[in-house]
């Protein structure tokens, strides 16, 4: 049980720091994701970027998630739920394409560094609070590899041990500090879960932004 998602991180940067890890950079999660992914990028000391992969909700029920939209735009789809709730390709292109506004938004809102182009020779490590289904982490990661980093970390808090599983077929590396077959969701996890709004991500971004590129080895 971790206290908050302050707590979480530090104890995923524990964890983190113990591995050897050449020439890390964290890519962060928003919103939850970023608190965790604050602490990890302290104490590496090293800078941090946002991702920003958007769950894809069935035709009928959008908190039901039939997959993700990765940040270049790659979609990554539960073929067997998209069929089972009517999701057609005509559905799942125009719902990749209102996710690409949104988080093209959420680029504008917050005011984030853009990744660089190419993360050849580093280690990028990608971090949530959690992961429940994993469909966002699985478009986020397809779409890093795209970035050709040498090598790539998954990091949790905590996540089931099947949504865990899928994450090491695409990962070089998976870090959680919880995996667990008792799982009903990443909240029942955590003492205090409440949300993060946008005014503490751009406040989380601006504290870590000097302090980053003074202390980040590389």
């Amino acid at each position: 049980m971790f206290r908050d998602r302050v707590d979480a991180g530090s104890r995923l940067a524990q964890k983190l720091a113990s591995l050897d890890l050449k020439d890390p950079l964290v890519l962060a999660i928003p919103r939850g994701g970023l608190v965790v992914g604050a602490q990890v990028a302290k104490a590496l000391r090293c800078k941090l970027y946002l991702v920003t992969p958007r769950k894809l909700g069935a035709p009928a029920n959008e908190e039901l998630a039939i997959g993700a939209v990765g940040p270049g735009g790659n979609i990554y789809v539960d073929e067997r739920l998209a069929r089972l709730t009517g999701a057609d390709d005509a559905y799942l292109e125009r719902e990749r394409n209102r996710a690409v506004q949104e988080m093209q938004r959420r680029a504008r809102e917050y005011g984030a560094d853009p990744l660089p182009g190419s993360l050849e020779g580093r280690t990028a490590i990608l971090v949530d609070d959690g992961v429940a289904t994993g469909y966002t982490m699985l478009a986020a990661a397809d779409w890093t590899r795209t970035l050709n980093p040498a090598r790539l970390v998954v990091a949790v808090p905590v996540g089931p041990s099947d949504t865990l599983e899928k994450l090491r077929k695409v990962a070089d590396e998976v870090v959680a500090l919880i995996d667990t077959t008792l799982f009903y969701s990443v909240g029942q996890y955590y003492i205090d879960f409440a949300q993060t709004s946008d005014d503490e991500v751009k406040q989380i971004l601006s504290g870590l932004s000097d302090n980053a590129s003074r202390t980040c080895p590389h």
